[in-house]
């Protein structure tokens, strides 16, 4: 299956923690994904706006950057910039949050999957 360009359903939407609202471009609805994963999503965080700080305790969850820049933020509190190109996985309990601090909007895929037990 392949979702092309153009053809997903957006929704905008606020997330838990966080500030403003985050356009996600649905690249693949749940019930597509065969119980495997749970997001399979563009999201777009504007100037200003963020990801609040959230766990992944029963699932992982894998960013890959495609444009702008974020202020990726550890559960320990670190911060570190995430760029285009990077990749970054957090699961097994850990908890992390993005922040655009930058004047452009930044847009990343993320990918939920299940753990399965």
């Amino acid at each position: 299956m392949i979702s092309k360009k153009g053809e997903y359903r957006e929704e905008l939407r606020p997330v838990a923690d966080g500030k403003g609202n985050i356009l996600f471009r649905h690249r693949f609805e749940r019930e597509d994904m065969h119980g495997f994963y749970r997001l399979c999503a563009e999201l777009t965080v504007l100037p200003g706006d963020s990801l609040g700080k959230h766990p992944h305790i029963d699932d992982a969850e894998i960013y890959y950057m495609l444009e702008g820049e974020l202020v990726s933020i550890n559960g320990d509190g670190s911060e570190e910039p995430f760029l285009p190109g990077d990749v970054m996985m957090t699961g097994g309990g850990a908890v992390h949050s993005l922040r655009n601090d930058s004047s452009s909007s930044a847009t990343f895929l993320a990918i939920v999957a299940i753990k399965h037990t």
